[in-house]
């Protein structure tokens, strides 16, 4: 034999050898150029990133600053109002953070931003001139107000100093950027380039490999169509091919006498898996699944036990075929709790006479059940079984083969599938319940703490109304004023218990309205009226905008709750020198009316869920805005209850309106709507 070819024997062709040539070219292109990138662009990168973190710390540093003057500006203006010994504080701390702060900033600053530091530096000292004699004065002493609008001037000074330092740290930022994006186009650049020369490469090294290998797969390809075309005499003869390709070709050849078999099994098993899948029952999958596995197995018995569990009873099955032989029974009182082999399955062409798999009582049970080939196989999903099937054919009959284990396999995956159905179907039927049941306490409970809460807090009002009255004696101002806040609390108690006492009228279907003539724009003038007060004393400006007369048929209560409601919330999230605009007009056959406010607004996602019980919008929860979450609720039973409808546009930040839309004749609404509404 000539050495060449004892080195071709030893050394085999593989698909992997062949590819492996063509990747290290790749490499080899890749991690040079790579290599070169990296060194070429490494120092301008670092140098950019370096400077961009310096602009970074130094921007921090700036905001900090202006940060420890605002502090120092709400705490002057805090107690300058409350006179607060607490503001004092807070002022006092943000006095010693500033200068910390702004030495930081000195220090950070670049040589050509020092000038922009002096000036707020220096505007920020003329600032604290100012201030500082004002928190220095006596609680409830309020400066005048020249002094305090020139503190405000040089408060506005500072600050556009600092935002003058930010601007220009935030043009070289953006500068540096620029550079930053050159470098990626070169680096861009210098990967297309060595992204076509590995192309290249690649191309030249794929078309030696691609005649290698695709060759004898082309064969293989040919015989296994010929293979599904029926045609399973047909096998795959490739001689000097890679030894991937050659294992393919024996795998084929294999496959083609097991595949008419294995497609008989899945098919009789995706069927049998389906059926079982229909049952919302464990009782009902577990009878179909037995009764399928002893039809197509020809089975004598088959004893399906399904596992118990917390709140389930354990469920045995028990399949017999009409002319089976043995007695089944003693395997449902033997539950299989032994080990069984790692693939979970025990598969045996006799009954053994001794060993520790079975134990000795299941021996005895499929002894007595007439067992010779038997199979006993566990199925659950997840670690934990939910259950075992057993399998058994009468002695002297031909054991089970592993396609027949397939068979089982498959369908206990489709029991275990089908029991964590039903499981979960119960289990929601339980839940769904309960949630009732709970559903159903909470109302009740909402109603009863209402109506408790009434009685002493009806109390509380009359003596308070005696004491504000001073019918029990003089009060000095202090008593006064503390019984103002008393008063105060106690109607925002009484506002709480009258939202629950509705939402629980709601909820229990005891909720009546009156049906009477009302005039809108009487009605809505009234409400502005009452409001007007407490808009002059959040700064809100209240604008009226209603036409002529607008009668309707309603409750003229819940009317006027619908505006309390809607006006109450316009004014709450409305800031100082807000306005919200309250309208009414004629449409049609429908009465309009509009609360605009320039608040907070709604975040748009949640836009939703506005009329969900005790639900509150997350920027008013970070505001720290009172409420409850009833108002929006309400107001949407009574106005669906008068056969409205409420819409709301908002945008976050700049403002939200609430539409009300009311027949003109409730009556006539309720009877044009359908049950499902």
């Amino acid at each position: 034999m000539m050495p060449a070819q004892r080195r071709r024997q030893q050394r085999p062709v593989t698909v992997a050898g062949l590819l492996k040539r063509a990747f290290v070219a790749l490499v080899a292109v890749i991690v040079i150029g790579g290599t070169v990138g990296v060194i070429a662009a490494g120092p301008a990168y670092r140098t950019a990133n370096r400077q961009l973190v310096d602009l970074a710390r130094t921007r921090t540093a700036n905001l900090d600053v202006r940060a420890t003057l605002a502090r120092a500006t709400l705490a002057l203006y805090g107690y300058q109002l409350t006179g607060e010994v607490a503001y004092r504080l807070a002022y006092q701390t943000a006095r010693s953070d500033f200068d910390s702060t702004l030495a930081r900033l000195s220090r950070l600053a670049s040589p050509q931003d020092v000038a922009h530091v002096n000036a707020l530096q220096e505007n920020s000292q003329n600032w604290w001139g100012l201030a500082d004699p004002q928190i220095a004065a006596a609680p409830g002493v309020r400066p005048s107000s020249g002094e305090v609008a020139a503190t405000q001037v040089r408060y506005a000074q500072a600050v556009a100093a600092s935002q003058a330092i930010d601007q220009r740290l935030s043009e070289r930022a953006v500068r540096l950027f620029r550079t930053i994006n050159r470098l990626n186009v070169a680096a861009l650049v210098g990967l297309t380039g060595l992204t076509l020369l590995g192309m290249a490469v690649i191309a030249f090294v794929g078309s030696v490999v691609t005649r290698r290998i695709t060759s004898p797969l082309r064969q293989v390809a040919a015989a296994v169509g010929e293979q599904s075309c029926g045609r399973s005499d047909v096998r795959v003869a490739v001689t000097g091919a890679p030894v991937e390709i050659m294992a393919v070709a024996a795998a084929v050849n294999k496959a083609a006498g097991q595949e008419f078999e294995e497609r008989r099994i899945l098919d009789k098993s995706q069927r049998l898996a389906v059926a079982i899948r229909e049952h919302m029952s464990r009782a009902g999958a577990l009878s179909t699944a037995a009764r399928g596995l002893g039809d197509l197995l020809g089975a004598d018995h088959v004893v399906i036990m399904a596992a118990p569990s917390d709140s389930e009873d354990a469920i045995v099955e028990v399949w017999s075929a009409p002319d089976a032989v043995g007695d089944p029974a003693a395997l449902t009182r033997t539950p299989v709790d032994w080990a069984l082999p790692d693939d979970g399955a025990f598969v045996a062409a006799t009954v053994p006479d001794s060993g520790a798999t079975p134990p000795e009582a299941e021996r005895v049970a499929l002894r007595a059940a007439g067992a010779g080939p038997v199979i006993t196989l566990a199925f659950g999903e997840g670690v934990v079984p939910a259950g075992h099937v057993t399998v058994v054919r009468r002695a002297g009959r031909s054991a089970f083969t592993p396609f027949d284990v397939q068979f089982v396999t498959l369908v206990a995956g489709a029991m275990a599938r089908a029991l964590t159905q039903a499981r979960l179907f119960e289990q929601e039927h339980r839940l769904v319940t309960r949630l009732q049941e709970v559903d159903a306490a909470k109302t009740e409970f909402l109603s009863t703490v209402s109506h408790e809460l009434r009685t002493p807090l009806t109390s509380v009002t009359g003596y308070l109304e005696v004491l504000l009255d001073q019918d029990a004696g003089p009060l000095t101002a202090g008593q006064e004023r503390m019984l103002r806040v008393i008063e105060r609390n106690a109607d925002r108690l009484r506002s709480l218990i009258e939202d629950l006492l509705i939402v629980s009228r709601i909820e229990s279907d005891a909720f009546t309205l009156d049906s009477v003539p009302v005039d809108v724009s009487a009605l809505l003038a009234t409400t502005c009226l009452a409001f007007e007060p407490a808009a002059a004393k959040a700064g809100v400006t209240l604008v009226r905008a209603a036409e002529g007369p607008l009668p309707v048929r309603g409750d003229p209560d819940q009317l006027d709750r619908i505006m309390m409601n809607l006006l109450s919330n316009a004014v709450k999230f409305s800031p100082d020198g807000g306005t919200v605009t309250v309208g009414a007009r004629a449409e049609g056959s429908d009465i309009l009316i509009t609360v605009r406010d320039t608040g907070i607004g709604i975040p748009a996602d949640e836009v939703p869920h506005l009329f969900t019980r005790f639900f509150r919008a997350s920027n008013a929860t970070r505001r720290e805005i009172s409420g409850t979450g009833l108002g929006l609720p309400i107001v949407a039973a009574i106005v669906d209850r008068h056969g409205g409808t409420i819409t709301v546009a908002t945008e976050e930040g700049e403002g939200t309106t609430f539409t009300v839309r009311l027949p003109r004749d409730m009556a006539a609404a309720e009877e044009s709507r359908t049950p499902d509404e």
